[in-house]
């Protein structure tokens, strides 16, 4: 059976052949947050926890390299998300939680790597 998948627009479609195709995968595996998104029971707190041990690997940086990083990861979450979704055939599903890792991640922006400040961040988002 064919299976067709647009990665990047309706113009490039990329053809399955029932293989594993890493693009997908890779798409899958950032868009479910790692696994997190497959977790039951509120799979968005799954993801916004993610979004902790990510904050606390870029919590040395800077403030504009780290803003920078967010907006990558964000970018390539709109991707993933997108060819997952399309994957899937379903608009924001819910297994998707790429957007609470990032959203966590822009929550947290200039605020030091303290618990008290992780435990906050992780309430109001």
């Amino acid at each position: 059976m064919e299976t067709s998948l647009t990665l990047f627009s309706k113009h490039h479609t990329i053809i399955l052949f029932g293989k594993i195709n890493m693009l997908l995968f890779i798409a899958k595996w950032l868009s479910l947050g790692f696994g997190s998104g497959k977790l039951p029971h509120a799979p968005g707190t799954y993801g916004t926890l993610v979004g902790i041990p990510i904050f606390l690997m870029l919590a040395d940086l800077d403030l504009f390299p780290y803003i920078l990083v967010c907006v990558v990861l964000l970018l390539i979450g709109i991707w993933a998300s997108q060819v997952y979704s399309d994957y899937l055939g379903v608009h924001d599903h819910g297994s998707i939680v790429w957007d609470e890792v990032v959203g966590y991640l822009i929550t947290m922006t200039a605020t030091p790597a303290e618990w008290q400040w992780i435990i906050l961040g992780f309430i109001l988002f």
